[in-house]
């Protein structure tokens, strides 16, 4: 309103991270040619923002670490939000994948580190990637390997695909 000075707007702060934040205007007016202002505000978006890997991988397929040891440096050192092993299925045996999934949910710290155990799928048409798995064991065809993971009711995420000669289609 021009004659008190006054003004409201509405602006998009979603893609913003939550909390402080100064919030600078630009302008002009009939009068001024360039007019600034800036005022503190407290951001409250129904969204956040969380950092982490989806993808990682320990000393049970081609990485270094031991699960307990991963899932600590991803919580303490890197300070991830979240993080999801994915070691190559075809890498493991029974007793590592126990251990596996045992150290993920070990490691899930509700509200503060999400973690769970994850797979990866390994073949020569491309590799995928299986979200808390019930078993480790999945059929070495595509057709199969897709059938399992609609019928697991599990999410499944393409990786990297094909070799350059094959992939998913």
């Amino acid at each position: 309103v021009e004659k008190t000075n006054e003004w409201t707007c509405r602006i998009n702060t979603s893609l913003s991270a939550n909390g402080p934040a100064t919030l600078q205007v630009f302008g002009r007016t009939s009068t001024v040619k360039k007019l600034s202002q800036s005022v503190k505000v407290d951001l409250q978006n129904g969204y956040s923002a969380y950092i982490g890997d989806f993808h990682g991988h320990t000393y049970y397929s081609d990485g270094t670490l031991l699960p307990a040891d991963a899932h600590k440096y991803a919580r303490e050192t890197a300070k991830l939000d979240f993080f999801v092993l994915m070691d190559h299925l075809e890498s493991m045996d029974e007793a590592e994948w126990a251990d596996y999934r045992q150290q993920a949910w070990k490691a899930n710290e509700d509200g503060k580190f999400a973690c769970f155990p994850g797979l990866e799928w390994t073949k020569g048409l491309g590799h995928a990637c299986l979200y808390d798995p019930p078993t480790r064991v999945w059929p070495k065809d595509k057709d199969g390997f897709f059938q399992a993971v609609v019928d697991a009711g599990i999410f499944c995420k393409i990786n990297h695909p094909g070799d350059g000669k094959r992939v998913f289609d």
